[in-house]
């Protein structure tokens, strides 16, 4: 993945033999504010300017991600994002970028299928060499299982959501909420990509 540059994300790439989608969502930065965060598609939620105030010393966080379809496996990866200002975007401010973080990367996947019927409900998880195994690491793992049961496919997810990148202050269950709210609209993306895929075979 290249840098990324949150107001250059137009458009969705879609070819017959691999789906790269982005999103993001807005997250509260306090578990005790009442508005609910929305996910959108990435050029959805920038063109809508995630609805942020006009104080470009307060920017929204928000999780910011992609969800790579290649066949029936998909590829995930998700990390802290920050929307612009009004202010900054109105006098021509630079495009907010950054190099991407990447958490371990985590895989699970279904047993093999007998007889047109699934072996077994267990998931084989692997983890990668050389990752820590710290809480954005298990947000990861455990998404990756609960994903590959859902859809019987290989899926792979790169978690970069930590505690530390909250800064101080923050309660660490915004990042439980934030990874839960990521799954929630990976799971629709990935569910919508193989209705789809389903239907044009």
């Amino acid at each position: 993945y290249p840098l990324i540059i949150m107001d250059s994300i137009t458009s969705i790439k879609d070819t017959t033999a691999e789906q790269v989608i982005p999103f993001s969502i807005r997250v509260p930065n306090s578990l005790g504010e009442s508005n609910d965060a929305t996910a959108t598609t990435v050029n959805e939620a920038f063109s809508q300017k995630c609805n942020i105030t006009s104080d470009s010393s307060s920017p929204e966080r928000c999780i910011v991600g992609t969800v790579t379809c290649m066949h029936e496996s998909a590829m995930v990866w998700f990390s802290w994002g920050f929307t612009k200002s009004n202010a900054d975007n109105e006098s021509g401010g630079n495009s907010s970028s950054s190099a991407a973080e990447f958490g371990g990367l985590t895989v699970a996947m279904p047993k093999c299928y007998e007889g047109g019927a699934q072996a077994s409900s267990q998931l084989l998880e692997y983890e990668a060499p050389n990752s820590d195994a710290d809480d954005a690491y298990m947000i990861g793992l455990q998404m990756a299982a609960r994903l590959s049961k859902k859809l019987g496919w290989p899926i792979f997810v790169s978690c970069a959501l930590d505690a530390s990148g909250l800064g101080a202050g923050v309660k660490f269950g915004v990042t439980q909420r934030a990874s839960a709210l990521a799954e929630k609209e990976v799971g629709r993306i990935l569910l919508s990509v193989k209705e789809r895929n389903h239907r044009h075979h």
